[in-house]
């Protein structure tokens, strides 16, 4: 066993995920380049939301606080994806300045 952690934590850490002999995933590249801070969140709310799980699933946040955080990544995801159309710097550039 390489390590006994949560899935995105696991999908986030490029030394266990290459251990592991994984692929990086595209939330924690994207995660990445928008300079989300705790890309382990990030994924984690991404798959719950896809999944159908309650929005407070394993997180302890304020309304506010998750609301919040859940738009900026939203915008930042809905940016990548129209500057995906332009070509990667301006996809790049476009999902920087979405996350502010």
């Amino acid at each position: 066993m390489l390590a006994d952690i949560p899935s995105a934590d696991l999908l986030c850490d490029i030394e266990l995920t290459k251990a592991a002999s994984l692929k990086e995933t595209s939330l924690f590249h994207l995660a990445s380049i928008c300079g989300i801070e705790d890309a382990p969140a990030f994924v984690r709310r991404f798959v719950d939301h896809e999944s159908g799980a309650p929005e407070d699933a394993g997180e302890v946040e304020t309304a506010a606080a998750k609301e919040a955080g859940a738009k900026k990544e939203t915008d930042a995801v809905k940016e990548a994806g129209a500057a995906k159309e332009a070509g990667p710097a301006e996809e790049a550039t476009a999902t920087k300045e979405a996350m502010g």
